[in-house]
């Protein structure tokens, strides 16, 4: 049987987790170069709110997404080559079945050149309906609508990194629609980096309150006021590349904002995309038709560019 891999696109480093057997492990935690982390930094500050002053959209308009010197081939030339990288310590890489976990604010541009990037290292996905935004990455890998009666539900997103902390509310539904982000916001002063200022916590608890304000409401069952009804929240995700004690702290400030029963957490966070990615592809080996589906959900590239 061939070989299922998840893999996934962090700050600073690409993870990759496997399935072996019936378990799935960590395998690569891959230091990404300073030009792909750059990359990422310029993208997300264009694409992603970077304050709490108004209700968080699911994302800002493309001005500029690229830095002005790139091209969208030297992207692909440089997805391609942290890819390669990766694939050198991953055992029989070309016979694997990859899933490539994404943040959600890539767009088209990114996207396309991820795709050809993984056919440019002699991983090619199947489709690309194995190019998965992050949300939709954790709701199929992790099958959170089993914990669910609902028809539609919310999950969030805590992503924990050094230089940022990057909160997401994503909406998803049983008959289509899968890990769709309703609001985000990265806050840059909140980053694990920032943790020995005076006040850290109680900032990072203010902003987590003050999301949940801008973006739900108690005592609704559908939105209000462009707000999403609290109470069909069934799971907070946390992820990032924050240290293990940071992961832990921010844990227990998100126990006093959601309580333990919301918290999902069964991994590393480091490694919660390419985990979820990994579900994804052991899906593919087990039963191709099973992810076809995903091509038909919003937010997937097109077969062909769009015309100009």
């Amino acid at each position: 049987m061939s070989q299922a891999v998840g893999i996934s696109f962090g700050p600073e480093y690409i993870t990759v987790s496997k399935a072996q057997d019936d378990e799935f492990v960590d395998y690569i935690n891959h230091a990404a170069s300073s030009a792909y982390q750059e990359l990422f930094q310029h993208v997300l500050q264009r694409r992603v709110q970077g304050d709490l002053n108004s209700r968080p959209g699911e994302e800002v308009p493309d001005t500029h997404l690229l830095p002005p010197q790139s091209r969208s081939d030297e992207v692909e030339n440089l997805l391609r080559q942290e890819l390669e990288a990766v694939t050198k310590r991953i055992p029989d890489a070309v016979k694997a079945v990859p899933a490539i976990s994404i943040p959600y604010h890539w767009n088209e541009t990114v996207q396309r050149a991820i795709f050809k990037a993984a056919e440019g290292a002699k991983i090619p996905l199947a489709g690309i309906h194995m190019l998965l935004k992050l949300p939709r990455a954790l709701e199929r890998g992790y099958q959170l609508d089993s914990r669910t009666s609902e028809d539609d539900y919310y999950f969030i997103i805590v992503e924990y990194n050094s230089a940022y902390l990057h909160l997401l509310i994503c909406e998803t539904s049983k008959d289509g629609g899968s890990g769709i982000v309703e609001g985000q916001v990265q806050l840059p002063h909140l980053g694990e980096k920032s943790a020995s200022r005076e006040r850290y916590n109680e900032e990072v608890l203010e902003a987590i309150k003050r999301f949940m304000s801008l973006t739900t409401i108690d005592g609704v069952s559908s939105k209000t006021d462009g707000r999403l009804p609290y109470n069909k929240i069934i799971a907070v995700i946390l992820s990032g590349e924050a240290s293990s004690e940071g992961m832990q702290e921010i844990g227990g400030l998100l126990k006093q904002v959601f309580g333990e029963n919301l918290l999902f957490s069964s991994h590393p966070p480091l490694y919660t995309g390419a985990l979820g990615a990994a579900r994804v592809a052991k899906q593919q080996v087990e039963d191709p038709k099973s992810t076809k589906d995903f091509v038909s959900m919003p937010h997937d590239i097109p077969d062909e560019p769009k015309p100009s």
